[in-house]
C-alpha cells in the first residue's frame, strides 16, 4: 500500500520503488491509469519520490505492471500537466517536487 512506502536511498534511486510498491487492483473498479497516477502523485506529495527521482521508462513500467503503454502514458500526462514531473526526453521523466 502507498502509506507503507520507504524513502528512496538517493534522489535518482526510484526504479526499485516502482517495482516494489506500485500495484494495480482490478477489483476496485477504478481506472488503471487513475490508480497509477494516484500512487505516483501520493509518493511525490509525501516525499517518498523526491525532486530528481527518475521514473522508469514507460516500456519498463508498463511491462512490469502488465498494462498497455498508452494507459501508462495517460497517467504520466496527468502528472506532467499537474507539474509533478517533467519529461526530459522521449522516455525519461523526473519528479519535480516533494
Amino acid at each position: 500500500m502507498i502509506d507503507t512506502l520507504q524513502p528512496s536511498r538517493s534522489p535518482t534511486d526510484s526504479t526499485g520503488w516502482f517495482h516494489r510498491h506500485l500495484e494495480i487492483r482490478t477489483c476496485t473498479g477504478a481506472p488503471i491509469y487513475h490508480q497509477i497516477e494516484t500512487q505516483i502523485r501520493t509518493a511525490i506529495d509525501d516525499g517518498t519520490l523526491g525532486p530528481g527521482c527518475e521514473l522508469p521508462s514507460s516500456t519498463s513500467l508498463a511491462g512490469h505492471l502488465r498494462v498497455d503503454r498508452r494507459t501508462l502514458r495517460i497517467a504520466i500526462d496527468a502528472l506532467t500537466d499537474a507539474g509533478l514531473i517533467v519529461r526530459t526526453g522521449y522516455t525519461r521523466c523526473i519528479a519535480l517536487r516533494s
